[in-house]
């Protein structure tokens, strides 16, 4: 086992819910997501406090319209584990969240054009001291097929690796979201580069702990049913992990969430983490 990289810590969640840290040495953090309609509060609130009740340390919930911001406050006023809430491309519901008090944010800005509205979401998390996730993922990364010089010239750097190409994209656009943060002076932010390719996920976690010393949220993305999920989670995650790579993590399944939440820790029971 290679010891933890120490990275930036940032703090997730408050008095009532407890604080849980991220980073920084602190102990790896486990999250899973909620699968039901954030405005459907007590089907919300009852499968939070399942997955806290089976480990989980926080909870990210979906906020795609302005009825799951209303609930947002109801919500985590009936829960005791920190709530994340994901924003993928209205910006308003980011704002809205903020104001409910939410714990912390997942945001992509590469989904919100207006650079102004990304401004107006991370000077509210500074305000108000919320952290803010960031993230790459490969099949954003294709879709978009970024040209730009960045990337290009990352390009060479990895040239011969067999993702080379995909490498120096996932990294040039994690650069550059990261340059928005740093124009507004906000540190508080975690930050993922997730892949459905094992290798690929443990390549691109490697490559990002070398140069920034940011939290690193571990995921493997549309990993699939438990059977087959677990092998392709697991496999990448522990090796990470056992090179001292990771602060929280999310085993992600296309089943209940709550086998997420008991894999995950036994995982970190394995390596001796928990």
């Amino acid at each position: 086992m290679t010891p933890r990289k120490i990275t930036r810590q940032v703090i997730v969640g408050d008095d009532r819910v407890g604080r849980v840290r991220i980073g920084g040495g602190a102990p790896v953090v486990v999250q899973t997501m909620n699968a039901g309609y954030t405005h459907d509060i007590d089907a919300c609130v009852a499968e939070i406090n399942r997955y806290a009740k089976a480990g989980a340390d926080i909870v990210r919930v979906a906020v795609p319209e302005r009825k799951d911001t209303e609930a947002l406050k109801e919500v985590m006023r009936q829960v005791n584990v920190p709530v994340v809430a994901d924003v993928h491309f209205h910006y308003q519901r980011a704002l809205e969240a903020v104001e409910a008090g939410v714990h912390k944010i997942r945001l992509n800005p590469g989904n919100i054009s207006d650079r102004d509205q990304v401004n107006q979401v991370i000077d509210a998390c500074k305000e108000r001291g919320i952290p803010i996730r960031i993230g790459v993922n490969e099949g954003s990364i294709i879709e978009r097929k970024d040209k730009a010089r960045r990337a290009e010239e990352l390009g060479k750097f990895f040239a011969g690796h067999k993702s080379g190409h995909l490498l120096a994209l996932m990294i040039a656009k994690l650069e550059e979201y990261l340059d928005i943060f740093a124009e507004r002076d906000f540190h508080d932010v975690c930050i993922s580069a997730k892949s459905m390719d094992a290798a690929l996920v443990i390549d691109i976690y490697s490559e990002i702990s070398k140069r920034f010393d940011y939290p690193l949220h571990l995921g493997v993305t549309h990993a699939g049913t438990r059977d087959s999920g677990c092998i392709r989670s697991i496999s990448a995650l522990s090796t990470l992990l056992a090179n001292g790579i990771g602060d929280t993590v999310r085993i992600s399944y296309a089943s209940d969430h709550i086998d997420e939440v008991k894999d995950a820790i036994e995982m970190l029971c394995c390596l001796g983490m928990r």
